[in-house]
């Protein structure tokens, strides 16, 4: 059976018999199904009235424990200053974030999920989570498990070349603590 990659993989062979597109068929495959599942969440996410960047974030500091810096938020969310602050206002707005004046520097401030925050992500995490299993039910216990870990394998090695990678420890350490 063919897909996309196959096919893309053919093209460029009767083109440039020389070029390899070894790594293409792997990393091709990961970014194609990335974009197809993105899609399919995304039209879940606007179902319950939030966008992915709405969501990424706000699920971001109910996982955190804690308050935590717009630059930390923004290094986490791999996202400009500007874009953070575009969706802190629409979350704020919204009552699902709070911002307090940071406790030793009255210039900064600290962003924290609101008393309503977790229990208006929850149907879209459950939403999400049944459509994601729906997904991966087309594979084995045993290769969702092996594929798991081998891109797991491959994060991290990503991860490490990149500092506060979204994702990595210390992405979301930044409380506003001062050294």
């Amino acid at each position: 059976m063919d897909d996309y990659i196959d096919a893309m993989r053919r093209g460029w062979a009767a083109l440039d018999p020389e070029l390899s597109t070894a790594s293409g068929d792997t990393l091709g495959r990961m970014a194609r199904i990335s974009r197809i599942v993105q899609v399919q969440t995304d039209a879940i996410l606007v179902d319950h009235g939030i966008s992915r960047d709405e969501f990424d974030l706000l699920s971001l500091l109910v996982r955190a424990g804690g308050p935590l810096t717009p630059t930390a938020l923004a290094r986490a969310l791999w996202v400009s200053a500007s874009g953070t602050t575009k969706r802190l206002h629409k979350l704020e707005a919204s009552g699902l974030i709070v911002r307090r004046v940071h406790p030793s520097d009255a210039r900064a401030v600290l962003i924290e999920p609101s008393d309503t925050a977790l229990d208006a992500i929850r149907p879209v995490l459950h939403a999400r989570a049944v459509h994601e299993d729906a997904i991966l039910a087309t594979m084995s216990r045993g290769a969702r498990i092996a594929l798991g870990n081998t891109l797991r394998e491959l994060l991290v090695a990503l991860e490490g070349e990149y500092t506060g990678a979204a994702g990595s420890d210390n992405a979301t350490q930044d409380r506003g603590e001062k050294s």
